[in-house]
């Protein structure tokens, strides 16, 4: 008992010295700061300064330089020897060198025997120092990027900034560069920048010399301040968190390339404050007029969620994501966007959520340490024998007058100091037991091997030319040891290219012709022919090809920065062409679907058709009209192209044209829509709400009014089907019956489904209930969208009270193509014995659909589904009943929890998943297991220790896992969970900043560039093209 007690100390001292961090010894973990109020064109407030004038640190902002490099020119050569002195054999070296220079321990010249150990550190710290290097370019092209700031006139910015950093770089700068920086530092300094811009009216050279007008003057991100006004011109990065005050756009919308953040391609919206949107030029803003105040919470690493207002002349705006510009993202099909600084540098979502670069050391190295001590004790062992037998024998034969002892009667010569001396020979002559040449050897091959993968053919992405690129050296021999691989699923296993696929409108389902081909579909429309229904618009037969400029004259609308073809340069054509060559689009077809849709064109009002017609035409007038779609030009055919803040939406607004519901494009609130029973004409909208789809909602509802007519008020709404059926009416029964057989099927043939409704809210025909209502309700949802406490809270309860009563129409499938190679890769993975994890932040239905059609879950595996918040039942008492149910044969005790968890007499019952999303037959069938957890599981799961490892013995019980609705912490925490407990070899693949946690997480982290964003590439230890054709970096080294 006792050697137990006393082995645990002596564990728990080696842990903690092997998991010593050098980081944390050259940089603190910042927390984020406290919360801001910015000044606009107004003087800071007394009460920021202390007694002695000097600004309280609470109030002062960080800098927007971002550094993710490791050294500094000061910080390199301790920090370096330190990261190398964690290798024993290191320190047993530089020991015996040191011994060498004694002249009394002198065997040979001590420059000999410490030129080993200086080539060893001097070959890695170049290593190193090159790795760092390339970070320091990567961080100075980002830092030394211009952006126009505000300058010139009564502007100052009276907010205060902490100074920059001077990084490792700097010093390495080129002379022309640096003299060209210090010009432009020079021309800012006297008020005059050769590219400042300024406003029309203001040509007064003179003025313009001495800087006195209101002007944009081009600065480095890195000088950039909390509180300045910038302005972001179209395709420029946004520099930092900003606040938008106006645009070049109608109604102040701008849109966003999120790809840096979330590996996503299509554009988002965002809108200006109302408030400010006066603020379009540099004398508006300048004046001291328009001052106003922005109060912030705390940075937060929460990417989707920002509470913050602005006060201008006492009235409060609210401010949240969908008026602010992050750090990271790139401004797309806007001319310009006038915006004001809220969060700069460390304090910027993207890099909070990024976090510093670790140093990771290999398993073998890891390894190597325990190994080296063990020779150290056998050397030391062999030393002290041949000590106390030298001491012993001089102590005898001292005596005897023994020739060899003559003279030993000094203070460094005498029987009794000798075995200590000896003890110290012994060492330097049995020192070869630690062989120096195996660092050099490891240090060598790993180097090979950096430049073998490079080169390596096999694993290049054809498609970019992108090889693969080695950033961590020293992790090369790990990719032969991988046994678990986390994958993020949106960007790395799937394309995030949608195709609109199959639909279930009325009970009947309509799945597409199987020889749907890549093209321009028919433009052959059917004459039109008006039919009065209780919906909302006519449905049109067949697939169209949409014409810009006849939409364009009919509705009026202002589609976004189009050129018809012969305006378009060589290159421009060139360019389009080759994109559209390699990106063909999917018209969706349906036989059965044309024929309906020519009957509903002439359906008589008493008809047996009738019903159907009336469902068939609100379906695809929810389709073409509930979006945030952006209109755009193909520049080689003149056609509408449809941009949307995700990929889904487009599609949808897609399939609508395809059938002859063409939604034309947006004119301030007026949307327009045109079908074949209003040409040549358009149906017109005013959009009066948005009730946006967020991850706790799960759906998306417009409120319009239709111009002309009756001027009726509609709202329809499209979401999760389980939402959505919490919402209809309760004569809707049977249809929602027939759909759900329709949506079980779309899912189990891994497509993404949407349930689709509707609801008339004012209808003065039929004397329904009063605009009154709505105006009532209306005001109460403007009140809570500017509350600051618990507003997503408020927001949701009042957009409840409108999202009841609807009628459904029918549910879509989409289809959410794979990267090449993806299901062959899988497969041959887990041939491989390697366990796949998989993360993404789609719902579960979605997940275990992808789980299908990448060959994750096969035909014959059972599914294990836990979820959080099922009324009853905890997750623990979720995860015992699956062990019990179907791994009662497997040995081993199941963690219980505390009582203080546990709800008691609780019967166990089995959880009540639908039977059609796991499948009849489920948990009889020959194949693995295969669990899916979502992410309030996991939240509670994480709670305890207990259910911590009850979680991580299922899910190696099972053979792969699929975590849906996580976000990107709990992918790191996830990572860490099978890491840490297992002490197994990880690896983590991603492409966007939301997995950057994740990869720096695991033992080796690989970044997807090919066509996406940067920011997991430049967090991870490998670069690649593509997952498909690179599952031969994982077992590279078998």
């Amino acid at each position: 008992m006792s050697t137990k007690v006393g082995s645990k100390p002596a564990k728990s001292w080696y842990s903690r010295v092997a998991s010593f961090n050098v980081e944390s010894l050259f940089s603190q973990k910042r927390q984020p700061g406290p919360p801001r109020t910015i000044y606009v064109n107004e003087n800071i407030p007394e009460h920021h300064f202390d007694r002695k004038g000097k600004p309280k640190p609470e109030f002062v902002f960080t800098s927007n330089q971002v550094i993710t490099s490791k050294y500094t020119i000061i910080t390199f050569l301790p920090r370096n020897l330190l990261e190398q002195f964690r290798r024993i054999a290191n320190l047993f070296f530089l020991t015996i060198s040191i011994l060498q220079f004694f002249p009394k321990f002198a065997t040979i010249s001590p420059a000999v025997v410490i030129l080993p150990l200086i080539i060893i550190l001097g070959i890695t710290a170049l290593k190193d120092g090159y790795e760092d290097i390339k970070r320091h370019e990567s961080d100075k092209r980002i830092n030394h990027s211009t952006v126009k700031v505000l300058a010139g006139g009564e502007w100052k910015n009276t907010n205060i900034m902490q100074g920059k950093s001077k990084t490792f770089v700097r010093g390495l700068t080129r002379p022309l560069r640096r003299k060209s920086n210090q010009a432009s530092a020079d021309d800012a300094h006297a008020g005059y920048d050769s590219d400042a811009e300024y406003e029309e009216g203001f040509v007064d050279d003179a003025e313009k010399q001495k800087g006195i007008r209101p002007h944009w003057q081009r600065v480095l991100w890195e000088d950039l301040k909390v509180g300045d006004f910038v302005k972001i011109m179209d395709n420029e990065p946004i520099p930092a968190d900003i606040m938008i005050c106006a645009t070049s756009e109608d109604d102040d919308v701008a849109f966003v390339e999120t790809k840096n953040l979330d590996g996503e391609t299509n554009l988002k919206s965002r809108h200006g404050v109302a408030s400010l949107a006066h603020l379009r030029d540099a004398v508006s803003c300048s004046t001291s007029e328009n001052s106003f105040r922005i109060n912030c919470d705390r940075p937060d690493v929460d990417m989707y969620r920002l509470q913050a207002n602005v006060k201008v002349s006492g009235d409060s705006s609210p401010i949240d994501l969908s008026v602010t510009l992050l750090r990271g993202t790139v401004l797309r099909n806007t001319r310009w966007a006038i915006g004001v600084v809220m969060f700069t540098g460390l304090d910027t979502k993207i890099v909070m959520n990024s976090g510093g670069t670790p140093s990771k050391r290999s398993k073998v190295e890891r390894q190597m340490n325990p190994q080296v001590i063990v020779n150290l004790l056998v050397l030391a062992a062999m030393a002290t024998v041949c000590a106390i037998a030298d001491s012993l024998l001089e102590v005898k034969y001292f005596p005897l007058n023994a020739p060899w002892l003559y003279g030993a009667t000094l203070s460094d010569d005498n029987p009794r100091i000798n075995g200590l001396i000896t003890w110290v020979f012994s060492l330097l002559t049995f020192q070869t037991i630690v062989p120096i040449s195996l660092y050099v050897s490891i240090e060598f091959v790993r180097t090979c091997q950096a430049a073998f993968i490079y080169f390596d053919g096999d694993i290049c992405y054809e498609k970019t030319g992108q090889a693969t690129i080695c950033r961590s050296w020293n992790l090369s021999d790990d990719l032969g040891q991988i046994e678990y691989i986390f994958s993020d699923k949106t960007g790395t296993l799937t394309q995030n290219s949608m195709v609109f696929r199959q639909c279930s409108v009325g009970g009947r389902a309509y799945r597409g012709d199987e020889d749907m081909e890549d093209g321009v579909a028919s433009s052959e429309v059917l004459p039109p022919k008006p039919v009065s229904t209780d919906s909302v618009i006519d449905i049109a037969p067949m697939e169209v090809s949409v014409d810009l400029w006849a939409a364009q004259q009919s509705s009026g609308s202002n589609l976004t920065h189009g050129k018809p073809q012969h305006h378009l340069s060589q290159n421009q054509l060139k360019s389009a062409e080759k994109k559209k060559a390699e990106e063909p689009r999917v018209r969706f077809r349906d036989a059965s679907l044309t024929q309906d849709l020519e009957d509903s064109v002439t359906a008589d009002l008493n008809s047996e058709n009738a019903t159907h017609a009336r469902l068939l035409n609100g379906f695809f007038t929810v389709l073409a009209l509930c979006h945030t779609v952006v209109t755009s030009v193909d520049p080689l055919t003149g056609e509408i192209q449809y941009k949307s803040q995700s990929p889904d939406e487009a599609a949808l607004v897609q399939a609508a044209a395809d059938v002859g519901f063409v939604f034309c494009g947006r004119d301030k609130d007026i949307l327009s829509i045109r079908t074949p029973s209003s040409t040549p004409d358009v149906e017109k909208y005013e959009l009066l709400n948005i009730l946006e789809f967020t991850s706790a909602r799960k759906r998306m509802s417009v409120v319009l009014r239709k111009l002309g007519d009756d001027g009726r008020l509609f709202m329809l709404s499209k979401g999760a089907d389980n939402i959505i059926f919490q919402r209809l009416k309760s004569s809707e029964q049977e249809l929602m019956d027939e759909t759900e057989v329709h949506l079980n099927e779309f899912a189990n043939s891994g497509l993404r489904t949407l349930t689709l409704a509707y609801k008339v809210i004012s209808d003065l025909r039929h004397l329904l209930q009063p605009e009154s209502d709505y105006f009532d309700w209306n005001k109460r949802y403007h009140e809570a969208s500017l509350a600051l406490d618990d507003r997503e809270g408020k927001v949701e309860a009042v957009c409840s009270d409108l999202e009841q009563d609807l009628r459904l129409l029918g549910a879509t499938a989409i289809e959410d193509r794979l990267q090449d190679g993806v299901p062959e890769t899988i497969a041959d993975l887990k041939r491989a014995g390697i366990r796949i994890w998989v993360a993404t932040g789609d719902k579960l239905e979605t997940a275990i659909a992808i789980g299908r059609s990448t060959n994750l879950i096969a035909n014959d595996s059972n599914i294990i589904i836990i979820r959080g918040g099922v009324e009853g039942r905890s997750v623990h008492q979720q995860m015992v009943y699956a062990i019990d149910k179907f791994f009662a044969d497997v040995p081993g005790d199941l963690p219980r929890p505390s009582t203080s968890s546990r709800e008691a007499n609780i019967p166990l019952q089995r959880i009540q998943t639908n039977n059609s999303i796991v499948g009849a037959g489920n948990g009889d069938r020959p194949g693995g297991f295969v669990l899916v957890v979502d992410g309030a599981a996991l939240l509670d799961a994480f709670e305890e220790e207990n259910s911590q490892a009850l979680l991580l013995r299922l899910a190696t019980m099972c053979e792969g896992v699929i975590c849906c609705r996580v976000s990107p912490l709990q992918k790191a925490l996830i990572v860490r969970l099978v890491k840490d407990g297992l002490g197994v070899m990880t690896l983590a693949i991603g492409d966007g900043a939301n997995d950057v946690s994740m990869i720096q997480a695991a033992d080796v982290g690989v970044g997807i560039s090919g066509e996406e964003g940067l920011q997991a590439v430049n967090s991870s230890d490998y670069a690649i093209g593509q997952v498909g054709p690179n599952a031969r970096l994982v077992w590279w080294l078998d």
